[in-house]
């Protein structure tokens, strides 16, 4: 009885009147709960892709490409099917409702990134202020809280995309929150529409855009600022030592010394707005970027770290990832021979010989070393297992 009544009683929007025939009446109502299992699907990717992009994600600009192309595909394929079966009043309210799943979800993705630009421009112009020193504060979560911190996330906006695609089923389920557009407050009425947040969009995008405008110039100056007062103090010292690696290994030390870690914390990354998309590269940038602010992850300091030795020392460096391993390694080159200068994780108390890495690993990383597949150029691609001394 239960479920006649609900078969009988859940339609779609366009359908609710005028609509005595009982298929399309089933029709609707399965329509209905199709909509339900969208939006929930697309509530969890879209607050997955929200803690994804400030907690762990590599690049914030491939994640919202991924999604728009995804949910484009998804779309056009439920609309093809039911023109397909010529059900005009179903597609008509399909309409609508991805209309509001789309732009409700473009919104929580935009919003994200609004928050790492603004995030790194602040790094930019004040080091170690106030909420990177609210990021340090965080290093004492555990993995179970950050997957409890995941888990919130995603429920909040699963519950949003489901209260604002989901109208019919929750009024049919009785749920508190709903309230019938006729009887809705003004106030109400004035903030949740689909043309406030149409505006809400373009002003995201506006500000994205204002904001990376800022950030080019403001980093860009900085970075020069930096490596002239870092040439000042290391170059004489380099010219009295006779060992150029320990006067190398000296600069990474104090740079390490003023880095801020966030690895795996609720905070932005210099990382997030690196572009690699075919030919398109902003690298060089973004290595200025994790230079100037100093924070970020295990990338963010080989970035930082290998753009300063090569401007400062003139060496030519290069950045390796681990396969089977979330980290990479910067190196840099002195004379004709390769040194890890991993100084954040594997190589503390001194620069390794790149062919001296496996067994380096092997004697004090076992656990590394047993779950290492091989080790790759980051920028190229490269096989640099064998170099590195493991067996190719």
């Amino acid at each position: 009885m239960w479920l006649g009544r609900l078969l009988t009683s859940m339609r779609c929007p366009d359908m609710v009147y005028r609509n005595k025939v009982s298929g399309t009446r089933l029709l609707s109502s399965i329509c209905l709960m199709c909509f339900a299992v969208v939006a929930a699907m697309l509530g969890y990717f879209v607050g997955y892709t929200l803690t994804f992009i400030i907690i762990a994600s590599q690049s914030i600009a491939s994640l919202p490409l991924i999604y728009i192309i995804l949910m484009v595909l998804l779309m056009l394929a439920i609309l093809q099917i039911l023109d397909m079966l010529n059900v005009t009043a179903i597609v008509n309210s399909l309409r609508l409702t991805i209309k509001s799943i789309i732009l409700v979800n473009s919104l929580t993705v935009l919003l994200p990134i609004v928050y790492v630009i603004m995030f790194n421009l602040l790094n930019s112009l004040l080091p170690h202020n106030l909420l990177l020193k609210q990021c340090h504060s965080m290093r004492t979560l555990t993995d179970q809280e950050i997957v409890l911190l995941n888990s919130v996330v995603i429920i909040i906006f699963t519950l949003s995309n489901l209260l604002f695609s989901m109208n019919v089923l929750l009024k049919f389920l009785g749920f508190p929150l709903y309230i019938e557009a006729e009887k809705a407050p003004k106030s109400l009425k004035n903030i949740v529409t689909l043309s406030n947040i149409i505006r809400a969009i373009k002003a995201s995008v506006m500000v994205i855009v204002i904001l990376s405008l800022l950030l080019y110039p403001i980093v860009n100056f900085r970075y020069q600022q930096m490596v002239c007062e870092l040439k000042r103090t290391f170059i004489d010292k380099c010219e009295a030592s006779v060992d150029p690696v320990y006067c190398m290994w000296m600069f990474v030390k104090d740079y390490n010394g003023s880095f801020e870690p966030t690895y795996r914390k609720p905070c932005p990354k210099p990382r997030q707005l690196l572009i690699i998309i075919a030919s398109m590269n902003n690298r060089i940038f973004i290595a200025k970027l994790a230079a100037v602010t100093q924070t970020g992850a295990c990338l963010d300091f080989a970035l930082g770290i290998t753009k300063l030795v090569k401007d400062i020392y003139g060496y030519e460096t290069r950045i390796v990832s681990m396969l089977g391993i979330d980290h990479v390694i910067p190196e840099v080159k002195i004379g004709n021979t390769w040194y890890v200068i991993d100084i954040a994780c594997t190589t503390k108390s001194y620069p390794v010989k790149v062919n001296e890495y496996a067994r380096y690993l092997q004697q004090r990383y076992p656990e590394i070393y047993g779950r290492l597949k091989g080790l790759v150029d980051f920028s190229t691609g490269i096989d640099l297992s064998d170099e590195h001394g493991f067996s190719v």
